[in-house]
């Protein structure tokens, strides 16, 4: 890969042939035989923003917009790539909050497993299976349904969250409701991290609030010319 004011530039080495990204390499530099959802939807939505800053540098990249392409592929048309976390909140709402779903197949995802993660009055469970809300997990969700337009559901699910604020303004990690305890007994900051990046998206107080709406970001679509079984 050749240098340039970004650093290395040329095709993600991380990215493995099908278009899923390895999650992680040991101290040898193999690749992990694993693929996650949500490291996926979070890479996808790094590639497009790194696409759009090597472009304002006038030094585009093809492959970076191509590989965006590709996982967006793999995301959506090849579920057998990855490895299986149902149980989490992140994988249920990281394909929308990363990406550009159609607003319908966005809203149908969201809708399909609402019930399971959504504890109302409350916020998100972290995993479906236990009494554990988490504030972190709630404002993504928040900012999940920014991106399909759904704002007055977003500034609710905001709401919901609020008993996690504390009195000097941070906010706790998560509650057991059927104990009424916070736990982990911390206020962590990607908990607040969170919650500035939801508030901002439903007020648009920065130039950056549009971000996981994908304002500014090329689109990096599904390949026209995939030809798997599925594509």
């Amino acid at each position: 890969m050749a240098d340039g004011p970004l650093g290395d530039r040329g095709r993600p080495d991380h990215a493995g042939p099908e278009g899923a990204f390895h999650w992680a390499k040991d101290p040898a530099g193999r690749p992990a035989e694993e693929s996650l959802v949500t490291g996926d939807a979070s890479t996808y939505l790094s590639l497009r923003n790194a696409a759009a800053l090597a472009e304002a540098c006038a030094a585009p990249v093809p492959d970076w917009e191509l590989a965006a392409s590709s996982l967006r592929h793999a995301l959506d048309h090849h579920p057998e790539l990855y490895t299986p976390k149902d149980r989490h909140a992140m994988d249920w709402y990281y394909p929308v909050l990363g990406g550009i779903l159609p607003r319908q197949v966005a809203a149908g995802r969201l809708d399909a497993r609402w019930e399971q993660f959504v504890c109302d009055g409350l916020g998100v469970r972290c995993v479906h299976d236990h009494p554990w809300v988490t504030g972190a997990e709630t404002c993504e969700l928040v900012l999940a349904l920014d991106v399909i337009g759904c704002s007055e559901q977003a500034r609710s699910m905001l709401g919901s969250m609020q008993h996690l604020r504390d009195d000097d303004g941070s906010y706790w990690t998560g509650l057991v409701y059927r104990d009424g305890k916070r736990w982990p007994v911390e206020q962590s900051t990607w908990t607040a991290a969170t919650v500035l990046l939801a508030v901002d998206a439903l007020s648009a107080t920065t130039a950056d609030a549009g971000l996981f709406r994908g304002e500014g970001l090329p689109a990096c679509d599904l390949k026209e010319s995939c030809t798997c079984p599925t594509g």
